[in-house]
């Protein structure tokens, strides 16, 4: 079945935290399902868009970090890929089969200490940008201070500076996308410089939960970084 072909593809690896990337790797599995299963969909984007809220089904039943009372249910699944295959609904019956497998069986993939993508200095050399910057913790509202690189169209924070020889410890990420607007603030005291969407929309980011070792989505409506001068806040917004 469908979840059967996508946990044997997710389970020799991890997926990365770019978006971009995580995009193509969707993409490679949905064709090659489509080329081999040309009938079980109408479209092969059906694929593509099914495997990613599979991903998202998986990670929010298994997430110890989310309350049961809020895990999403059989019929909100199903409801969440109403109009999926080419404007038509898929069975109900196949998606509620591939609901309850994925909630009685976790898709397991890699973990972290054994994926360079997230653990090796190879994935953070060469970046456009490097240093430190203090970003605001959620729910103590502290100020903690991360070591940011900007590479590849996203934005990675590190607990510390990737070393030779040792393990990276990634904290989280924030994907550039093309209507992110990065503005400086005219705090004084603080130098500062603010993300945000600039359509309006909410800011999406990629957050590791320590305590699952997976990486979770958040949404913000803006996310302010504190540099240590305002020509080094100027010199992050200009890059």
């Amino acid at each position: 079945g469908f979840d059967d072909a996508l946990r044997k593809f997710l389970s020799a690896f991890r997926l990365p935290g770019e978006a971009q990337k995580i995009e193509r790797i969707m993409d490679a599995f949905s064709a090659q399902f489509y080329d081999n299963n040309p009938s079980s969909f109408r479209h092969s984007d059906t694929a593509f868009k099914l495997a990613y809220s599979v991903i998202m089904l998986n990670t929010d039943a298994h997430n110890p970090a989310i309350k049961a009372s809020r895990k999403m249910t059989k019929e909100q699944f199903v409801r969440n890929n109403r109009g999926l295959d080419d404007d038509h609904d898929l069975p109900q019956e196949f998606l509620e089969t591939i609901h309850d497998r994925i909630v009685a069986n976790e898709i397991k993939m890699q973990p972290y200490k054994n994926d360079a993508g997230d653990k090796s200095i190879l994935a953070y050399t060469n970046p456009h940008k490097q240093g430190w910057l203090k970003k605001e913790s959620g729910r103590f509202k502290a100020w903690n201070e991360r070591w940011f690189l900007l590479k590849d169209s996203c934005l990675y924070y590190l607990r510390k500076p990737p070393v030779w020889g040792a393990d990276c410890e990634l904290c989280g990420h924030i994907p550039l996308h093309t209507s992110l607007l990065a503005r400086t603030t005219k705090d004084s005291e603080q130098p500062s410089f603010v993300l945000e969407m600039s359509n309006g929309s909410m800011l999406k980011t990629g957050k590791i939960e320590k305590r699952a070792s997976v990486m979770k989505t958040t949404q913000v409506a803006q996310l302010r970084l504190l540099a240590s001068s305002q020509n080094e806040a100027h010199e992050w917004v200009s890059a």
